[in-house]
């Protein structure tokens, strides 16, 4: 395991943010399942997780490889191409069973596969991925003391794997003046130093209220990489005011297409603050992309919208394409936006540039009840009151909600 916490694994709860508590409100199942420090992005507004329904894990055949350290594992196919090194990351299929033979975690049905960086794997399963090659396919039987060892709300027995090898991302290079800047660097009042690596085609910049798409890798001054969206084979995409203070400060002077590298002080980035990277980074970014942000709806219920006996009250924004609604445990993959009675924007997976997958049965009360009266293509507007939102739930909004919810799938 690195010691320097993946600015990816932060970035769901606050990498590269200012004001961090308590914005991850649930743990990513697919990152549960391979690596112990590993938490995702706050997705949609979840109660409660369900069991994964699938197929039993698979028999430990009579005569497996086994590792020195104890795990076992046979090839169900043969890859091409390299092995990652302990520097990438790996896209994978994988589903993951606890050792009672409940399924732990999948990408199976979820429409997405996942991305992980090899510092961040459990041992057991770095061990395995170590040797495989893209395309290459396993079964893998991970002894206890090489998965959780007892972590808190983690299965603490041995784990089976079903695991795939879909690609491997190559870490980027460490940059040749990453130990401070180079001169002819430009140095700002506030400290922050930069150097443009590649101009522009934009005519705007971003402010503090856009939202932007962007690709960026971190290094220590020892050039040690603190996380990449190349390792993610995917931009970020995050409202600028929400980014650390060298990073929105960088960025508000940008145009579309420019990169920079950046020599960001720590006063400027993390202060200091426990289990963040500490001392000055060097963040090279390229901005991809501005975004608007959703233009907030009135609080106030639209005339002639139906409500339910619940009290929900909802609105049809845009017709669905498909006929078939959710079930109660059905797998949904959807867009969404929410504000507070205030009009504040609360969240949003738009400014993630990804939907959300989740099951309808672990969600808030009035996403459960909604969601069932749509159809597949659909978005439509949500009033909640209080006790169909977040009423006692700490760190949530206490009063109503407005959402949009637009239903991409219904994968199961």
């Amino acid at each position: 395991m690195s010691n320097i916490p993946s600015i990816w694994r932060i970035f769901g709860a606050c990498v590269l943010l200012v004001g961090c508590g308590g914005s991850a409100d649930r743990a990513d199942l697919a990152v549960a399942a391979i690596g112990p420090e590993t938490t995702s992005a706050q997705e949609a507004p979840s109660s409660e997780r369900t069991v994964i329904e699938g197929p039993p894990p698979p028999t430990r055949p009579e005569h497996p490889t086994v590792t020195a350290s104890g795990v076992a594992w046979q090839r169900l196919t043969t890859g091409a191409g390299q092995p990652p090194t302990s520097a990438d990351a790996v896209l994978v299929d994988y589903t993951c069973w606890a050792g009672d033979g409940a399924i732990f975690a999948s990408t199976a049905g979820s429409g997405r596969s996942a991305t992980f960086r090899m510092q961040e794997l459990i041992p057991g399963l770095a061990e395995v991925l170590v040797d495989m090659r893209p395309g290459e396919r396993r079964q893998a039987w991970v002894p206890a003391n090489l998965a959780y060892a007892g972590r808190p709300d983690m299965p603490r027995g041995d784990l089976s794997y079903d695991l795939e090898l879909l690609a491997v991302l190559s870490a980027p290079s460490v940059p040749p003046d990453v130990a401070g800047p180079p001169r002819g660097a430009v140095l700002s009042a506030s400290g922050l130093a930069w150097r443009r690596l590649a101009a522009g085609h934009g005519d705007r910049s971003p402010t503090p209220e856009d939202i932007v798409s962007l690709h960026f890798s971190a290094w220590t001054t020892e050039g040690v990489l603190a996380d990449s969206t190349l390792l993610r084979d995917h931009p970020v995409t995050i409202g600028v005011a929400r980014t650390m203070p060298g990073m929105a400060e960088a960025l508000e002077a940008m145009v579309v297409g420019e990169r920079r590298r950046l020599w960001v002080p720590e006063d400027l980035a993390y202060r200091g603050r426990p289990g963040a990277p500490a001392g000055m980074l060097v963040v090279d970014v390229e901005l991809l992309d501005l975004l608007e942000l959703p233009v907030a709806p009135s609080v106030e219920v639209s005339a002639g919208a139906p409500t339910t006996a619940s009290g929900l009250a909802h609105e049809l924004l845009v017709a669905g394409t498909g006929a078939r609604h959710p079930g109660p445990d059905s797998l949904v993959t959807l867009h969404f936006t929410g504000w507070l009675a205030s009009g504040e924007l609360h969240d949003s997976s738009l400014t993630r540039g990804q939907p959300s997958t989740v099951r309808v049965s672990e969600l808030i009360p009035g996403w459960r009840e909604g969601l069932q009266l749509m159809v597949e293509g659909e978005t439509r507007r949500l009033w909640l009151p209080p006790e169909l939102a977040f009423a006692g739930k700490p760190d949530q909004p206490q009063g109503p909600m407005v959402y949009d919810l637009e239903l991409l799938a219904i994968t199961d």
